[in-house]
């Protein structure tokens, strides 16, 4: 009963933290797309994209591996051992995130010119380069905190690193955004390193007071001689999974506005087109993430200590509740975002064409939600090497795909590319999750009658809102319409029921 409480009480924490920071980034994005425009937004993105392959190189998986030997050292090892995992983690963390930081800074001109295309990006790439290091460093204390099933350090501490962005960019915006779109990018990034910085000094400090607070089963060290052996085992397949999928995605990423830009003939039309999918409609489509995200997250270090007490009865039984309810919760979303997405678009960004990218996308949502919890519970597994070789082929055949598809037939083909990825990559990790688990598909719980609800709220909804003019009005009559519609339709057919309240939280080993 006890971890039971636990997990609920995290869970809580979680989705109540990755609200509060979704809400704060999407504002974010909003005050950036109104200041630097979508051209700028697009500019943006590019340097982020090349950012997250850097720092992919810095953190590597080394943060799961953290959390996945420091909750197997709590269970059946000693004190000693779960401080001797963080250390050396974080030593290796600060050794990589100082080479790549050298790296950067002293390639920011070539990568810029050669890879993003656009020179303006120097600037950028060389302040973002100082923020590595805090970041790798401030992952293994997290992955720490996540084993320990402590939720509320590091969710104070993303929450003060949010807080801490946005004060920064408002403040550097108001002195440089009139000085050009290059310096505008350089103090929104400098802003991230500013924020990386004090994250990582608050959760260290958090983990001060929590060392004495650590229980384990004070049995003898498991892993004192070979810890590093241990965490590149873990973290190996991880790390070469994020460092190609990575790659990958960062090349598709700068190909995807080329590509669009050779079929409009237009440079900054393609910035834009790319700003508008990936700055501005993903980040709405994956807000109502929050709870999924944060239960997929918390199931690492539980799947982990069940994986080694071989108790797999319960392992079945805490995937399958997980499933239904992202399954359930994501179609919902969808049904959402499918009716309202005009309206969203034009009351966050006062684009009609963010709206029809949102509508067009909104179908994925289920397939998007349910593989970032599949693979995290994949992760929890151990089976990371599947989701390494499933990603990789997913990013070939996107990067083939803009380079050959997009130049031709435009946004339409970006679109269609998007759609063969998410269906490719969701039923590879769905089906292999299947199998490990010895789990079957229900068919009727997690498809057919979810799909007749979500059709019967949509449609109820826009029958009876037809009346409401005001675009925020109509948002949020139409998304409760559609939820109550929906609920009271899985009730009747049974697909969940009250008993189901607990289907998000583990049960007791």
């Amino acid at each position: 009963m006890k971890k039971k409480k636990t997990f609920l009480i995290n869970t809580v924490i979680l989705t109540v933290t990755a609200l509060i920071l979704r809400a704060i980034g999407l504002f974010f994005r909003v005050y950036l797309s109104n200041v630097i425009g979508a051209e700028g937004m697009g500019l943006y993105q590019l340097i982020f994209s090349v950012y997250m392959l850097f720092s992919t190189f810095a953190t590597s998986g080394i943060s799961t591996a953290i959390t996945r030997l420091c909750a197997d050292e709590m269970a059946m090892g000693s004190k000693q051992s779960v401080f001797a995992v963080l250390k050396k983690s974080i030593k290796l963390s600060a050794v990589l995130g100082c080479l790549i930081n050298i790296l950067v800074f002293a390639f920011s001109s070539p990568i810029a010119t050669i890879f993003i295309g656009d020179e303006r990006a120097i600037p950028a790439l060389k302040i973002l380069s100082f923020s590595l290091v805090p970041m790798g460093v401030c992952a293994c204390f997290k992955g720490y905190f996540t084993a320990r099933r402590k939720a509320l350090q590091p969710s104070v501490s993303s929450i003060f690193e949010q807080i801490v962005r946005m004060v920064a960019v408002f403040f550097l915006l108001a002195h440089f955004a009139q000085k050009g779109l290059e310096t505008a990018c350089f103090a929104v990034l400098a802003a991230d390193t500013i924020a990386e910085t004090a994250s990582c000094v608050f959760i260290a400090i958090c983990y001060k007071l929590d060392q004495k607070n650590v229980v384990s089963s004070e049995k003898s060290p498991r892993f004192c001689k070979h810890i590093l052996k241990e965490i590149i085992r873990i973290s190996m397949p991880i790390t070469a999974g994020k460092y190609l999928t990575s790659l990958l995605l960062t090349v598709e990423n700068l190909t995807v506005p080329k590509s669009l830009s050779r079929f409009s003939g237009d440079k900054s039309s393609g910035l834009e087109v790319f700003g508008l999918i990936k700055g501005m409609a993903l980040p709405i489509i994956f807000f109502p993430a929050s709870l999924l995200i944060s239960v997929s997250a918390l199931l690492i270090p539980e799947l982990s200590s069940l994986v080694a007490q071989n108790d797999f009865f319960t392992i079945r039984k805490d995937v399958n509740r997980v499933l239904n309810i992202t399954i359930l919760g994501s179609v919902l979303a969808a049904g959402c975002f499918f009716l309202c997405a005009d309206k969203i678009g034009r009351v966050l960004y006062n684009s009609e064409q963010c709206g029809v990218l949102i509508s067009t996308l909104s179908p994925l949502i289920p397939l998007m939600y349910t593989e970032s919890v599949v693979t995290g519970i994949l992760k929890g597994l151990d089976k990371q090497k599947s989701i390494f070789i499933y990603g990789v082929f997913d990013s070939l055949i996107r990067i083939i795909a803009v380079i050959f598809v997009v130049p031709f037939f435009g946004l339409d083909g970006f679109l269609a590319v998007m759609y063969f990825s998410n269906i490719f990559t969701c039923s590879l990790n769905f089906i292999k999750l299947l199998r490990v688990t010895n789990l079957s598909f229900q068919t009727l719980n997690w498809f057919l009658k979810p799909l007749l609800a979500i059709c019967c709220g949509v449609i109820f909804a826009k029958r009876i809102c037809e009346v409401v003019t005001n675009d925020l009005a109509y948002i949020i009559i139409s998304c409760a319409i559609i939820t109550l519609i929906y609920l009271v339709f899985l009730i009747i057919t049974k697909a969940i029921n009250f008993k189901n309240v607990e289907q998000i939280i583990p049960s007791k080993n």
